[in-house]
């Protein structure tokens, strides 16, 4: 990662994690209420339906900031961009090995 970042590089950073951080919390509701119902054959009740649906309200947001940090990002300075996205792919192609 950059030692330096310009204040568009360090809010793309913080929107890309923002946006994996909300990916996870989706994710993990969805893959729970799926996997009880597929064990017990119960289904999500309204409450977790409407959290749900937050949490995919929020991930969306959180893509849509990261699109406007990337446009950002990319106009004030493409090569420290560059950089930054290959070294945010690289460190998730690394993580590849602890998902389950």
């Amino acid at each position: 990662m950059l030692s330096i970042m310009t204040p568009e590089i360090t809010q793309l950073v913080t929107a890309y994690n923002a946006m994996e951080t909300t990916k996870q919390r989706h994710m993990l509701v969805l893959e729970a209420m799926e996997n009880r119902n597929k064990k017990f054959g119960l289904p999500s009740s309204d409450q977790e339906e409407a959290l749900l649906q937050r949490l995919l309200n929020d991930h969306n947001q959180a893509v849509e900031g990261f699109k406007q940090a990337s446009m950002a990002a990319r106009e004030q300075s493409p090569e420290q961009m560059a950089q930054v996205i290959g070294d945010l792919t690289a460190l998730d192609q690394q993580l590849d090995q602890y998902r389950s």
